[in-house]
């Protein structure tokens, strides 16, 4: 019985020589000991991706809060005024025998000859009204159908020389019913869409600054639809009653027509003043009321558009021409241009924390060469003064809380 106690206090004392010979550990070589390293916290922030985090020692600035007065330089064509347009159309079905218009915006004066057409009805009822005459028949019948002829399109005088003759004639001539300048009818719609302008200068290329140039804006104004191009009603062809032919802009009064964000569209109004001048005369500059204001949307793009009625003796149709507006915004925070990042649908900004910028997302109103009004209250942000020598035009900047740790 005592040998067996004995050796199960044996077994369990090496049992517990085993468990200590587990748990001790090795004794640290030298090699172990010289790759052994310490972490140096302060470079945390050096570790970042450099579209999350910016090292920089650029000068910061804060936002600036107030009313202010900001100005918007927009292009702008003249074109004619369409109130004074007159549309010519057929009042008669038949065929073009003979055209004196050869161009578009060829000068016509009232009176004069623009085609002559033969129709079938005009002739029978010319017929009709001989018939009548010869017969000695009622004036109240042949006063219909002078009436007839008349609504026709047959002047009074053409009338009495069919009477005077005793045949009807076959080609009706189409004088103008006004001076000015001549147009296709089929091509008069398309130009004046044509000559509206898509975009007053936010190209998508803010970021990079390219803040002075207009490229959308200055290559949607297409002066060559006012040139002298052919017109594409021939002789020979066929026309049906009440279809437009010509549409007659008189010269006596133009617009010079402009287009605005619409983020400037309660600031824009009827007699609020403008200065404009021509692109080839920057010196001759004029002061002008807006006449109308027109929202229009346009290729997928809404503006508003801004007429001024203008006389005639100092401009030209096709003229390209700049105006500007000054415009009071009576609050706000107020960042200069350079400041704030433009990453097509959003815009950010970057404050510095510690050593180092974080990108910061914000909301934007508007803006002009030098200022953008913020919509976010950031009065305790220290921002960097210029955003744009932080980031390169490629880099993807995620703005999610600032990727805080």
């Amino acid at each position: 019985m005592k040998g067996k106690y004995i050796n199960s206090i044996g077994l369990f004392l090496l049992m517990m020589l085993a468990i200590a010979g587990c748990n001790e550990k090795p004794a640290a070589t030298d090699a172990d000991k010289a790759h052994q390293y310490n972490v140096d916290t302060s470079v945390n922030h050096l570790l970042k991706p450099v579209n999350e985090r910016v090292v920089s020692n650029i000068p910061v600035i804060s936002a600036v809060k107030g009313p202010k007065i900001l100005t918007e330089t927009v292009p702008g064509i003249i074109d004619f005024d369409t109130r004074n347009t007159i549309t010519l159309s057929s009042r008669v079905s038949g065929r073009i025998e003979r055209m004196r218009v050869r161009f578009n915006y060829q000068p016509v004066s009232k009176g004069e000859l623009l085609m002559e057409i033969y129709s079938p009805d005009l002739v029978a009822t010319q017929r009709e009204l001989l018939y009548l005459v010869k017969a000695g028949s009622d004036e109240r019948l042949v006063k219909s159908v002078k009436e007839k002829l008349s609504l026709l399109g047959m002047t009074y005088l053409q009338i009495n020389d069919v009477i005077t003759k005793g045949q009807p004639q076959y080609r009706i001539a189409v004088f103008s019913p006004a001076s000015g300048y001549i147009l296709e009818s089929n091509s008069a719609g398309a130009a004046r869409n044509e000559v509206l302008i898509s975009g007053q200068g936010n190209n998508g290329m803010e970021g990079m600054g390219n803040e002075s140039v207009d490229i959308e804006g200055v290559s949607s104004i297409k002066p060559d639809l006012f040139r002298n191009t052919p017109i594409l009603t021939k002789e020979g062809e066929y026309l049906t009653a009440g279809e437009p032919v010509f549409s007659i802009y008189q010269n006596h009064g133009l617009i010079a027509r402009f287009s605005f964000n619409n983020q400037l569209a309660s600031y824009i109004h009827k007699n609020r003043k403008m200065l404009i001048w021509a692109l080839s005369d920057s010196l001759n500059t004029h002061m002008v009321k807006v006449g109308f204001v027109e929202p229009v949307v346009l290729n997928g793009r809404s503006f508003s558009e801004v007429r001024v009625y203008l006389d005639r003796k100092d401009f030209r149709p096709g003229q390209i021409m700049t105006a500007l507006m000054a415009y009071t915004v009576n609050d706000g925070w107020w960042l200069p241009r350079k400041a704030v990042w433009d990453l097509g649908d959003r815009q950010v900004i970057f404050h510095k924390e510690g050593n180092v910028f974080l990108p910061k997302e914000i909301r934007t109103g508007v803006k002009d060469d030098e200022w953008v009004q913020i919509l976010d209250d950031i009065s305790l942000l220290r921002i960097s003064s210029n955003a744009w020598f932080l980031v390169d035009s490629e880099s993807f900047i995620p703005t999610i809380e600032n990727n805080k740790e």
